[in-house]
């Protein structure tokens, strides 16, 4: 199980660095979870987040990044 959960954040983190749509990326995501991100430039505060309100950020962060990689 511990490598499946790797293998998926993997591929999780691919589909942001290859910019897949947002559809793409919900499907690594169950209903009602909430996101925790970190402290960052673009968030120096960190936040939590649902999942639609992370889909919307990341779709605004492809209009300020040029690219994203892990």
């Amino acid at each position: 199980m511990a490598r499946d959960n790797l293998d998926t954040a993997k591929r999780y983190l691919a589909a942001i660095a290859n910019n897949v749509s947002r559809d793409e990326l919900a499907t690594f995501f169950g209903p009602g979870m909430e996101v925790t991100e970190m402290p960052n430039r673009i968030y120096p505060k960190g936040q939590k987040r649902d999942v639609p309100a992370m889909l919307e950020g990341l779709e605004r962060g492809k209009k300020m990044l040029r690219k994203q990689s892990y």
